[in-house]
């Protein structure tokens, strides 16, 4: 019934708003006039139920049944005996066809949005599953990640939980990464250690001078440090972000530590980015929007901390 009464409203109303633009008004009326008056037995039928069925009163209902009731005598004022072209029949087919092809596009984009979120429910519901988050992180392969005082960490320290990204500086998904974490740390600072590190270092001398920029605003100018991985994430432009950090095109030497690079060949890791947890990668169906729900439940974090 809600299809039948949006393609009727719907249809109607192209009809009315066409009126001005037509030569003879009163014979573009005369269809939606007999279809108004089959619209009449629903809203008898829609009281009855209301009052002696489920024995309460619909305010939509009701407003659905007045517009129906208008939209009637509209017409009835309005319709001549007799006065009828086949202009109006093509008006009549032209519009109600119209509205509902379109009706039918939208009903069908409408069921796939809902079928996904149902799906999105049921994919959240799984990763809420302690059961299914340990296997998943029993699974993974446990790396040396050998963290010591070179490496570029933020929020608590002596936190038992550890996240650990690798990132590149030509990655856009790296970039929502940081965006992610920057949200995460904000929201939980006392209760993760973000370690951020760097791949993809052997592919060009670009991706050396980007670490290096980093490590110099964190050990040397840490107030910049924070905005500055801000921006970058933000993507700003690098040129831009050189000339407001006032970091030279070259880049500062000899900064990155060669620990850091030996630890990314050892353990081949040729893409990024990347998200550890603790000393295990992040299991493939969770992202890092997941975390403030796996931080905040007990249960879920004692599983990391085991």
């Amino acid at each position: 019934m809600g299809d039948i009464g949006s393609i009727y409203f719907s249809g109607c109303l192209l009809i009315g708003l066409s009126l001005p633009l037509i030569h003879s008004p009163q014979a573009a009326i005369h269809l939606p006039f007999y279809l108004s008056v089959f619209t009449l037995p629903y809203t008898l039928f829609s009281l009855y139920y209301q009052k002696f069925r489920v024995r309460k009163w619909c305010p939509f209902c009701l407003l659905s049944i007045l517009l129906l009731w208008s939209a009637f005598a509209c017409y009835y004022a309005l319709y001549l005996p007799g006065f009828y072209t086949i202009a109006s029949l093509y008006l009549f087919i032209g519009v109600f066809g119209i509205v509902v092809s379109a009706w039918a596009l939208l009903r069908t984009k409408l069921n796939v949005t809902k079928r996904l979120f149902t799906l999105d429910m049921e994919l959240l519901k799984m990763k809420r599953d302690p059961a299914i988050w340990s296997l998943l992180v029993d699974k993974q392969r446990s790396y040396q990640m050998a963290f010591d005082e070179e490496d570029i960490q933020l929020g608590t320290l002596s936190s038992p939980i550890r996240i650990t990204t690798l990132i590149s500086d030509d990655c856009m998904h790296c970039r929502k990464v940081v965006q992610e974490m920057l949200d995460c740390i904000q929201k939980h600072p006392m209760q993760i250690n973000w370690t951020i590190r760097f791949g993809n270092l052997h592919r060009a001398p670009e991706k050396i001078r980007f670490a290096n920029h980093f490590y110099y605003l964190y050990h040397n100018q840490k107030e910049y440090f924070l905005p500055a991985l801000q921006d970058w994430a933000h993507q700003m432009d690098d040129y831009t972000w050189r000339q407001k950090y006032k970091l030279s095109p070259e880049g500062p030497k000899s900064l990155f530590p060669e620990s850091k690079k030996n630890w990314i060949i050892s353990n081949q890791f040729s893409r990024v980015p990347m998200v550890f947890l603790n000393d295990k990668e992040l299991p493939v169906p969770y992202k890092i929007t997941d975390l403030t729900f796996l931080l905040i439940n007990e249960e879920l974090t004692s599983i990391l901390t085991d």
